[in-house]
């Protein structure tokens, strides 16, 4: 039997999710886990939060799935995929994908992620986008036989173990960095503090960029820092110096903090914060990268979140003596060094497999 290209459609059957009335409590005393979008994460069903009970199932437009059933998030996080590994329900922004007995279900959904892009292109809506059913179904899909599915399946997954555990490295050394911190100055969070402390608006000079988000050049030669964790450029500078560079706004909440010394030009909701006095800029980031989540759990907005100068008047970063700082910061330089050179072979893990994902659903794996 050769090769053949199918859409999904043709291929597999469909379940849509729904969600239980939450007007109705004892639906929500039950044993049946029940999942959102919010629940998956890096392609994996994270511990469920909630779980119903038959009856919620029956009386509801969600369905019951087995376990290694394929799941495909179609709105609040279109493309992000999951294998179940125990039964369970889900909302009606997850649809379930019911393949045939010649399919493996790790190929078809690498096949399927592969294609993430497509996906999200084609997400429509205002504020909730969205992909619809006609989308899915029409995803081409190359379809060798079962056992070449099998054994293409199995070098994506050991290419996919690798660059997991090269992940987990560069995690462990965040983790070391932390500890040292905490080992030197304490928790930023405890009450117990070692050293005096100063307001964030005291301990730094606050400014902010002047342009637009959409204002970055591909192949621009200046870095353009906007609320995003990715890299942009631009053609224009207006920062000439060393300083922190802090997201201001973020539809989660998940904000970030970035070093830069240089010329650079930056977002008008973008903080660029310089040091006051002699300070280490090392030791400041990690304070900031400590307080991400005070940040969160104080910020304004409800649908896009946002900081203010009125939040940093009120928190507090402790200044402990020069040499402490610059202490912490020889040791922090050697482990970033080494996250560098994790992250660059991180990248090389990355191109080659994404290098082989092509050749694979190209038919020339």
């Amino acid at each position: 039997m050769k090769a053949r290209t199918v859409k999904l459609g043709d291929l597999a059957k469909f379940l849509n999710g729904g969600t239980p009335s939450k007007e109705v409590s004892e639906y929500w005393s039950g044993t049946v886990p029940w999942i959102s979008s919010a629940d998956i994460a890096e392609d994996t069903i994270q511990q469920p939060r909630h779980y119903v009970t038959e009856t919620a199932i029956q009386k509801s437009a969600t369905n019951l799935v087995p376990t290694n059933t394929l799941l495909i998030v179609t709105r609040t996080g279109v493309g992000k995929l999951a294998i179940t590994s125990e039964p369970l329900c889900f909302s009606q922004d997850i649809t379930a994908i019911l393949l045939p007995d010649d399919c493996n279900i790790s190929y078809i959904a690498r096949s399927i992620k592969s294609q993430t892009n497509t996906l999200v292109t084609q997400a429509r809506g205002a504020t909730i986008k969205g992909i619809t059913r006609d989308v899915i179904e029409n995803l081409s899909i190359h379809l060798p036989p079962l056992p070449e599915q099998k054994r293409i399946a199995a070098i994506l997954d050991k290419a996919d173990e690798l660059k997991r555990k090269r992940e987990a490295a560069i995690a462990k050394l965040d983790q070391l960095a932390q500890s040292i911190f905490v080992e030197m100055f304490g928790h930023p969070n405890s009450r117990n503090k070692k050293f005096p402390q100063l307001k964030l608006t005291e301990f730094f000079k606050f400014k902010t960029g002047k342009l637009d988000s959409n204002a970055a050049n591909v192949g621009g030669k200046y870095p353009f820092f906007t609320c995003s964790r990715e890299s942009f450029w631009i053609d224009e500078y207006a920062f000439d110096e060393e300083a922190l560079l802090l997201a201001g706004n973020n539809a989660n909440a998940d904000y970030s903090v970035k070093y830069y010394n240089g010329r650079f030009n930056a977002y008008q909701r973008t903080y660029v914060l310089n040091v006051n006095g002699e300070n280490s800029y090392v030791y400041a980031k990690a304070c900031l990268e400590f307080m991400l989540k005070e940040f969160k759990q104080a910020s304004k907005g409800s649908s896009t979140k946002y900081l203010t100068m009125g939040i940093f008047d009120r928190m507090l970063i402790q200044v402990p003596p020069l040499a402490l700082q610059e202490g912490f910061a020889d040791r922090f330089i050697k482990i970033e060094q080494l996250k560098t050179d994790n992250i660059a072979a991180l990248t090389k893990q990355n191109n080659l497999f994404a290098s082989l994902q092509h050749q694979a659903f190209a038919g020339h794996l």
